[in-house]
């Protein structure tokens, strides 16, 4: 029977691609669980027009993550007389910040922080974006 993916599955495949499965297994898990559709013509061509906007908005945001390697953002936080901060730099206060002085959203799940800022100064720290890193610098104040 063939079947459209509604979302990822490890040893099947990704979300969208037409499978080749057993009867048994569409009807009795895939179905119920909602991890697949019945593969008919409408269905394919919905996915495939879907498939078209996902990349579409994928090669807008790798624009925007392109465009921030390099760039600076400012941080105000407190800090001791030594210079070091009472609470490192968090992954909101970045993206709070990216937003604020570059204009970029970026979703809270697509990103990590590979450095960690503990101390007032500038920084560069590398940023994982879906996948692609880049490098930002961090000014730190008080």
């Amino acid at each position: 029977m063939q079947i459209i993916l509604l979302q990822n599955l490890d040893k099947l495949g990704k979300k969208g691609d037409i499978k080749n499965v057993a009867t048994g297994y569409a009807l009795n898990f895939l179905f119920p669980k909602d991890l697949a559709a019945p593969a008919t013509d409408e269905k394919i061509k919905q996915f495939e027009t879907k498939k078209q906007k996902i990349n579409t908005e994928k090669k807008e945001q790798n624009k925007e993550i392109s465009s921030l390697k390099g760039k600076k953002i400012t941080i105000h936080k407190k800090a001791s007389d030594q210079g070091k901060l009472f609470a490192a730099v968090s992954k909101n206060e970045i993206i709070n910040a990216i937003k604020k002085d570059l204009y970029i959203n970026l979703e809270n799940n697509k990103i990590s922080i590979i450095d960690q800022i503990k101390n007032i100064g500038e920084h560069q720290i590398r940023i994982k974006i879906d996948g692609q890193q880049i490098t930002i610098r961090v000014a730190v104040n008080q």
